[in-house]
């Protein structure tokens, strides 16, 4: 899925939103790629993630969107 810079921020807003709603709730996989291209994540919370821990995620998640 290609997406241009607007419809990807809107994307991570949608999940930011999603986030702060339900701290447990799952993000899209283009939100989790967002956040390891900017370091935000390692690839061993991406893991942990997938493991079910998803708030480890979704706090790097609400942090980066709260810096942009």
């Amino acid at each position: 899925m290609k997406t241009d810079s607007r419809g990807f921020i809107a994307l991570i807003e949608d999940d930011y939103q999603k986030v702060l709603k339900n701290p447990k709730s799952r993000i899209s996989e283009a939100s989790i790629q967002y956040l390891l291209d900017i370091g935000a994540i390692t690839h061993n919370q991406e893991a942990l993630y997938y493991m079910g821990y998803v708030e480890v995620v979704n706090k790097e998640l609400k942090n980066a969107y709260e810096s942009i």
